[in-house]
């Protein structure tokens, strides 16, 4: 999305809009912290960010049981604030399984009615986005159950097929709605997680309804995330996340509480033209908000 003038210093400090590149609120920060929508909203305005991205889990927007009235009730509240909705993030987790990860909804499950039930399952998620005037939908590739893969009964090639089959199918669907998937490379998948996978599957299905969903926090954990986006810059969906670690493990802590350089993350972006949302998320309920005061501060300084 490019604007045809550019922001003056005045919408720059409201906005929170670098040139092209913006900074949206990644709602899932605070809903892991017990906060609704309501909050979120507050949040939002406080921080100073035109730009949300919906968390969609049991408790909040969740597709198979929140009606259109719902979403658009929601959506109104939005509008009075001058919020948008870029993108939405679904939770394909089994109820309470926060932090052990188990998928209910495995788009890579080699059981072919699971698989189904994976596909049915995003096919809401993006009739939700629909309704929020999102055109990204947060995407992941499933899970393998049995990562050490001389126990499996499947091999990882057979489960990456799977994956495939599922996303053409999506493509489609999402595609006639004007919505994209973005395949998050995240580590709770055990699935898809270096830049080669990542850029495989999205030129296997071949579809411009999917692309690449970049986390800074999950790729620091394998290479530096500007190794990433050498591999996937050209792929990238219009949202991604940022977060920080040390590349020891894939927490994601307020930008500065890690080693990762977000002026080098930054200046790659934007040298490979790329105008999309910048979404800090953050699990960190020691303090969410004053984090996410931190992240909008210093990504503000850096773009």
């Amino acid at each position: 999305m490019c604007f045809s003038r550019q922001p003056s210093k005045l919408k720059y400090l409201h906005n929170v809009d670098g040139g092209d590149l913006k900074l949206g609120l990644q709602c899932g920060t605070l809903a892991l912290a017990g906060m609704g929508f309501g909050e979120w909203v507050k949040v939002a305005e406080e921080l100073g960010f035109k730009s949300l991205e919906l968390w969609l889990d049991r408790d909040n927007f969740w597709p198979p049981t929140t009606s259109k009235m719902q979403r658009a009730d929601a959506l109104q509240t939005l509008s009075t604030t001058n919020i948008n909705v870029p993108s939405v993030c679904p939770l394909p987790l089994e109820p309470g399984s926060w932090g052990e990860f188990r998928f209910e909804f495995n788009l890579a499950h080699f059981d072919e009615r699971s698989r189904r039930k994976a596909v049915e399952f995003y096919k809401q998620v993006v009739d939700s986005a629909v309704d929020f005037g999102a055109d990204t939908v947060l995407t992941l590739p499933g899970k393998i159950d049995e990562p050490d893969l001389m126990k499996s009964p499947h091999s990882y090639r057979q489960h990456l097929e799977k994956l495939v089959e599922s996303l053409k199918e999506l493509a489609a669907y999402a595609g006639d709605r004007g919505v994209v998937l973005g395949v998050e490379h995240a580590v709770v998948c055990n699935f898809i997680d270096l830049p080669w996978e990542l850029r495989y599957v999205v030129e296997s299905v071949n579809s411009e309804s999917v692309k690449v969903y970049f986390d800074t926090a999950n790729a620091n954990v394998f290479l530096p995330p500007t190794k990433y986006l050498d591999v996937i810059g050209d792929l990238l969906c219009k949202t991604i996340h940022v977060s920080d670690n040390h590349g020891d493990r894939p927490l994601h802590l307020p930008i500065g509480m890690g080693g990762i350089d977000f002026r080098r993350v930054v200046a790659k972006l934007k040298s490979l033209g790329w105008d999309g949302y910048i979404l800090p998320e953050i699990f960190y309920n020691e303090d969410p908000i004053g984090g996410l005061r931190t992240c909008k501060t210093r990504l503000e300084e850096i773009i």
